[in-house]
């Protein structure tokens, strides 16, 4: 969930997850560059999200951000962001491979971290 409003030439207000909100600057045509301390602001915020009321869920989502996260194109990341949303125990259940989540964007992302964090079949 991203917005981003006019303000001077060349630069563009730019809110992101959690309500952060910095100066970009951005080239015509060009996809913006965040500043180094937005992005940092935000990959904290992520971090605390990924932490989760049960251990196990944590061994899985904490290693996942620090290791794979960044590789993500846009689109995973706002699926992964979209995954903290969901309840614990369905998290878990979907990274044991209990089941599997019903909607296509969620199964995607899960499928992402069970290959990429040792939960494999």
């Amino acid at each position: 969930m991203t917005a981003a409003f006019s303000s001077l030439p060349g630069q563009r207000v730019y809110c992101a997850l959690f309500s952060k909100c910095g100066i970009i600057s951005a080239a015509a045509g060009q996809p913006p560059v965040l500043g180094k301390w937005v992005r940092s602001m935000d990959r904290n915020r992520l971090f605390w999200a990924s932490r989760r009321g049960m251990l196990e869920l944590d061994l899985v989502l904490l290693p996942f951000l620090d290791n794979v996260y960044e590789t993500l194109d846009e689109t995973d990341k706002q699926r992964y962001i979209k995954l903290l949303d969901e309840q614990d125990q369905d998290l878990f259940a979907w990274f044991l491979r209990r089941e599997d989540p019903a909607d296509p964007d969620l199964l995607r992302i899960v499928q992402i971290i069970r290959d990429n964090t040792g939960l494999q079949e």
